[in-house]
């Protein structure tokens, strides 16, 4: 069983995206720093998981993400970046990173790379020692079932303003995922 989730679009194929899923991450402000320092051994996107209620709301955003770096339209600095905006209903990355990037109130942590094939050299694999190198927390499946456990749903109802909605996740992933695709 890999913990790991590695795809491969059709439609995107000099592109790897990997995934992985932290818990219980003791060095968030040391990565927080990190990245504001832009430590190259931090080049990844480090998004809130109680914030995501589905791995289907993350693919989705990760498509989009794929599209702007494409037709070079990202919005933001980076392809990093891009994706807790795409994450986000909101068009402001400071806003998007504070609710959807590293929250220090919560010890759990999504990673995701986009492997570029040209200009990347680095495999899968290293990325992955990379990653279990600088994050101090346990590498654990990631799975919509260990996102289930992370998510905070009242919170995202309220970021989404889906208040009124029933705790449908099927339903409310897919309000999500139709209100991130329009913005």
């Amino acid at each position: 069983m890999t913990l790991e989730k590695v795809i491969v679009l059709p439609q995107f194929p000099n592109i790897t995206v990997l995934i992985t899923l932290f818990n219980e991450v003791k060095n968030l402000k040391e990565i927080k720093n990190k990245l504001i320092e832009k430590d190259r051994n931090y080049d990844y996107s480090f998004i809130n998981p109680s914030m995501i209620l589905s791995i289907e709301q993350l693919y989705s955003s990760i498509y989009k993400t794929l599209l702007s770096v494409e037709n070079k339209t990202l919005k933001s600095n980076s392809v990093n970046s891009e994706l807790i905006l795409n994450l986000s209903n909101m068009n402001k990355i400071v806003d998007s990173l504070n609710r959807f990037g590293i929250n220090e109130k919560n010890d759990n942590l999504i990673v995701v790379k986009f492997i570029l094939q040209d200009d990347d050299k680095l495999s899968v694999k290293d990325h992955l020692m990379n990653l279990e190198k600088i994050i101090k927390g346990e590498l654990v499946e990631f799975n919509d079932i260990n996102l289930m456990k992370l998510v905070d749903l009242s919170q995202i109802k309220k970021t989404f303003k889906l208040n009124g909605e029933s705790d449908n996740i099927e339903r409310l992933s897919k309000l999500i995922i139709g209100i991130t695709q329009l913005k």
